[in-house]
C-alpha cells in the first residue's frame, strides 16, 4: 500500500512538474489523461465510497501514463521548434559589420 501511494504521488508531481516545465519554455501542455480535475475526483470518489485501493491503483497507472505523454508531447514540441529554427536562417547570429566613419584613419589626426 505504501509503495502505490509513493507511485501515484509520484505521478501526480510528475504531471505538474511537466506541465510547468512546458509552459517555462513558453510550450501549451494540455495534454494526458488524468490533469489535476481528474486526480482530485478519482480521489474523492475512492475515498467516499471505500474504494481507496482502486482510486490509488487508477492514479498510480494513469498519474504517470500523463506524465510519459507530456513529456513526449514537450518532447515533439521542442523537436519540431528546433527544425524550424534550423530551417529558417537567424541573420542575427552573424557577426556584425561595424563601419565607423568618425574615426580618423591615422593617429596622428586623432591629437
Amino acid at each position: 500500500m505504501i509503495i502505490l501511494i509513493y507511485i501515484s504521488i509520484v505521478g501526480s508531481l510528475m504531471v505538474s512538474y511537466t506541465k510547468a516545465r512546458a509552459e517555462g519554455l513558453n510550450i501549451e501542455c494540455k495534454t494526458g489523461l488524468l490533469a489535476r480535475p481528474e486526480r482530485v475526483v478519482i480521489l474523492a470518489v475512492g475515498l467516499l465510497f471505500g474504494l481507496t485501493m482502486w482510486a490509488l491503483v487508477v492514479l498510480a497507472v494513469f498519474s504517470n501514463v500523463t506524465a510519459v505523454e507530456r513529456m513526449f508531447a514537450v518532447y515533439r514540441a521542442t523537436q519540431q521548434a528546433d527544425k524550424k529554427h534550423v530551417e529558417t536562417p537567424n541573420l542575427s547570429r552573424q557577426s556584425p559589420i561595424s563601419i565607423d566613419h568618425t574615426q580618423s584613419s591615422t593617429p596622428e589626426e586623432s591629437l
